[in-house]
């Protein structure tokens, strides 16, 4: 539906730029659902301060959004804590699209079995008892990640990639990691959300998988096809290219095809040239310190 409905607002013809806008939506529609939900949620005094940033939320899963910070790890906990108690481990939620479906539909019915949890005794919980149990678990995860200092919070470094080598990256010897593996890159989106980057309610928030390549054609009043590649870099572990293989799913914009984004530290994404690696021999294995 979001799709459809950017098509159907669009302020003029669909062109390069408004599809590159598309791309890179970050637009929540759980927040839709259960924002209002938790807005009228009488909250424990500790939990108010973080709810409160949700009230000019605008749904956007951004890199540097505080409140896309807090929804996510309430949503978390949120399916954590009404599935868990019922239903096997193979089977318990890890996120996407079905599971938002799911909660939809449960948050309308908040006496729902489901929102019982089996664990307790003596007590049928409604889904007021669940959302506040998950709103004060989504704080404890913030608070253990980031501290009590609010302005700390942000969705990016909470969704972070980090980039490791399918050989030798998770050896447990710290310097070969370093040495191979990249990251963390703040990281924003999400699952079922346009700019989709995937992350587990079952293992937590890290990046777990990003598009492999989005692209805008060219249309008949410009002609440059636009594309936003994926991660990738030298298999030499010490070349530039392979140092910043930046998370190019979740950034805002896209380079002309046929070029490669810049990488480097500022995240600019400016087209720069493919050239030629230089003939054997003229530089060392390792062509730039490592740091």
């Amino acid at each position: 539906n979001r799709i459809v409905n950017m098509i159907k607002s669009a302020p003029n013809k669909i062109d390069i730029g408004y599809i590159q806008k598309m791309q890179g939506d970050t637009y929540d529609a759980n927040g839709e659902t259960f924002v209002p939900l938790l807005l009228d949620l009488d909250l424990a005094t500790d939990h108010r301060a973080a709810r409160d940033l949700l009230k000019d939320w605008d749904f956007q899963a951004r890199a540097d959004s505080a409140p896309a910070a807090v929804f996510n790890a309430f949503w978390r906990h949120l399916l954590q804590n009404t599935f868990n108690d019922e239903v096997i481990e193979r089977y318990q939620p890890d996120g996407g699209s079905r599971w938002n479906e799911v909660m939809r539909d449960l948050a309308k019915d908040p006496h729902n079995f489901f929102w019982d949890d089996k664990t307790t005794t003596n007590i049928t919980e409604s889904m007021d008892d669940i959302m506040q149990k998950s709103m004060a678990d989504g704080v404890a995860d913030l608070q253990d990640i980031f501290g009590r200092d609010m302005s700390k919070w942000n969705w990016g470094d909470m969704h972070a990639a980090t980039f490791r080598n399918t050989t030798l990256g998770e050896s447990g010897v710290f310097l070969i990691e370093d040495l191979l593996n990249r990251g963390p890159y703040p990281v924003g989106g999400g699952e079922a959300i346009i700019d989709a980057t995937g992350w587990s309610a079952r293992d937590g928030y890290e990046t777990n998988w990003l598009p492999s390549m989005g692209s805008a054609p060219p249309s008949a009043t410009n002609g440059t096809a636009t594309a936003t590649t994926g991660s990738g870099g030298s298999c030499s572990p010490c070349s530039s290219g392979s140092r910043s293989p930046r998370p190019r799913g979740s950034a805002q914009g896209s380079t002309p095809a046929g070029s490669t984004p810049s990488t480097g530290p500022n995240g600019t994404g400016a087209a720069v040239p493919l050239r030629p690696a230089p003939p054997p021999g003229a530089r060392g294995w390792c062509d730039r310190p490592h740091g």
